[in-house]
């Protein structure tokens, strides 16, 4: 029960349209319903000394917003927001992609409501306003300085909406609109949203649904820690589908030459790795093991870049700039197909498998007043183009998407990319080192962003019972191993991993159908959070509970959801020797102990 658009302008004629601007990828007026039937009630009527029967008209509801931040370097990453809006009030939030919000909403009234989702890894707008009767007015706007000015300094944050002509022949695209209808159970619209999500917006392999894979994360290994980790991985047999290598392998051009041939940052450190990188992929792919290597960085930082620096482009390839495209992002034609055939070459040369994406395409200033968001538009579709064309290349590739966490999660990404890595704040001492990789906060992620998003991954980096379950998801991800202290034999015992991953795998398929949280959003280390995920096409399902540390209640219970009515299901639990065999109706009326 969905429709989905994108409007592109292009000017067919001579001369320059007149001014573009206020563009709305979505804009629409909703009604709620108004008080209902009369219903009698005795009710005293003082004056008269005695009960009278009168009419009264219950109002069904309000409308209610339900939103949430995207991967944000937080510990509160993907926290589910409901915000009532009475007669006259409004709602305003938005971003770049998801940063800091989530580009879906869920606008819900009684028993009914729209979930709308944006594919626009650009800055945009959503704004709700109520007027003072029934009516609710809904509209998301393309905006050009959405963005924290850290990520795009020469913005200044709270800028407004476009405004832009165009010159003949030009054509720019706007936001893609995905509005999808529910009724009668919010959950349940969430759960036809995960479902549409899955069947026709997320990577295919070979025509078949990708599966997100499991893998163990490093940085600032060289070659021997690497390949000795690789090794131990393999002689233990341990589960995973790849090896990570994220940042601290690359190093700067020392020559004019090298200059010239790497416009971004992506030289193998040849002290690190005297073999070169190739020698990694090998040890990996001799272990049947994928290889992922990370490519990102910022050009704020000058860590690692993957987009050209503009003074190495300017000085040995002028022929890729121009009055017309000054920049050195996506937006860029001439810079975009030098990445193409650049970054295809690295893929190829180097043996990767995962191609970890950790930035953003962020456009140069807008050339005059007339053509603001120009660049945004022109850089979208560049950096759409980039994927494309690496994945037409390399069928069988993965892309990684990040920029610093789930950041740049929108309908266009999660049509070419999973997202391996939430939220930086599992980094370490970025905003709040007391909560690092606390397994509440990966709680909170997954019953956040379940609602949301189907195919990411959960972290873990202590290998307990309680780490590894608090991270399940559709994938798993074993974490940033600290290369200059203790070995990796001596962070996990292989013996366990396998235990713990046998239990992955065997309820893994269940991460891929429908979520049903058990309980409310709580963060708190004295409560617990639960949820249900369900395959009722599978006749299978899990059920996780976490009871946190300080919380003092030892048995709690829950009713499930989405059960066959006719059936008699068997309920393994993990820790427990012996199966249950339990009705619908105790599942469903009395719930699970």
């Amino acid at each position: 029960p969905a429709v989905e658009w994108i409007v592109y302008f292009q000017k067919n004629g001579d001369e320059d349209t007149e001014i573009i601007e206020d563009i709305r990828a979505l804009d629409i007026s909703l009604k709620r319903p108004g008080p209902g039937v009369p219903k009698y009630v005795t009710k005293w009527t003082e004056w008269k000394g005695e009960f009278d029967e009168v009419a009264v008209r219950e109002d069904p509801g309000e409308f209610v917003v339900h939103h949430a931040p995207g991967g944000i370097h937080s510990f509160w990453a993907f926290q589910p927001h409901e915000d009532v809006l009475g007669p006259n009030q409004s709602l305003t939030f938005g971003g770049v992609s998801s940063m800091p919000e989530l580009p879906f909403f869920n606008v819900e009234w009684p028993n009914q409501g729209i979930i709308a989702g944006l594919g626009w890894t650009a800055p945009w707008r959503a704004d709700f306003v109520r007027d003072g009767d029934r009516s609710l007015d809904v509209t998301v706007s393309q905006m050009i300085g959405q963005q924290p000015e850290w990520f795009a300094p020469h913005r200044k944050e709270g800028e407004g909406g476009v405004h832009f002509l165009l010159h003949p022949g030009e054509r720019v695209r706007t936001p893609r609109v995905l509005l999808m209808f529910w009724c009668d159970d919010r959950i349940r619209g969430h759960n036809v949203w995960r479902q549409l999500l899955l069947d026709h917006y997320s990577p295919r392999r070979h025509g078949e649904l990708l599966t997100v894979p499991t893998g163990v994360g490093s940085e600032w290994h060289d070659e021997k820690q690497a390949t000795d980790l690789i090794n131990f991985l393999g002689d233990n047999k341990f589960p995973v589908d790849y090896f990570w290598m994220d940042l601290g392998w690359a190093r700067r051009p020392k020559s004019e030459d090298e200059e010239r041939e790497h416009l971004a940052d992506d030289i193998a450190n040849d002290e690190m790795f005297p073999n070169g990188l190739e020698a990694v992929a090998e040890a990996a792919h001799k272990r049947d093991i994928k290889y992922l290597l990370w490519f990102g960085g910022s050009a704020r930082t000058r860590f690692q870049y993957i987009y050209p620096y503009p003074e190495r482009v300017r000085k040995h390839r002028p022929d890729l700039l121009s009055d017309e495209y000054p920049g050195v992002d996506s937006g860029n034609p001439m810079i975009n197909q030098w990445m193409i055939q650049h970054y295809g070459d690295r893929i190829a040369e180097l043996g990767i498998d995962i191609f970890r994406w950790d930035t953003h395409s962020t456009p140069p200033p807008d050339t005059s007043e007339d053509r603001q968001g120009i660049n945004w538009a022109r850089t979208v579709e560049g950096l759409y183009e980039f994927w494309d064309a690496l994945l037409e290349r390399f069928p069988d590739l993965i892309i990684d998407c990040c920029g610093g966490g789930a950041v740049n999660m929108d309908l266009e990404s999660m049509q070419r990319c999973v997202y391996l890595w939430r939220c930086d704040w599992q980094c370490g001492g970025i905003h709040e080192p007391e909560n690092v990789f606390n397994p509440s906060g990966i709680q909170g992620q997954t019953y956040g962003v379940s609602f949301w998003a189907p195919l990411t991954s959960g972290a873990f980096r202590e290998l307990t019972p309680y780490a590894f379950r608090s991270a399940l998801s559709p994938g798993v991800q074993i974490s940033a191993i600290d290369a200059f202290h203790q070995p990796f034999e001596k962070y996990f015992d292989p013996e366990l991993a396998h235990s713990l991953f046998d239990e992955f795998y065997a309820v893994r398929d269940c991460f891929y159908g429908d979520y049903y949280p058990l309980t409310g959003y709580n963060m708190a280390e004295d409560t617990w959070m639960a949820w249900q995920f369900d395959r009722p096409d599978l006749g299978l399902g899990v059920v996780q509970a976490f009871r946190r540390g300080e919380s003092d209640i030892l048995t709690c219970r829950h009713k499930l959801h989405g059960l066959d009515p006719t059936a008699t299901y068997e309920l393994t639990s993990m820790d427990l020797p012996e199966a249950l065999r339990m009705t619908v109706a105790e599942l469903m009326e009395s719930g699970l102990e």
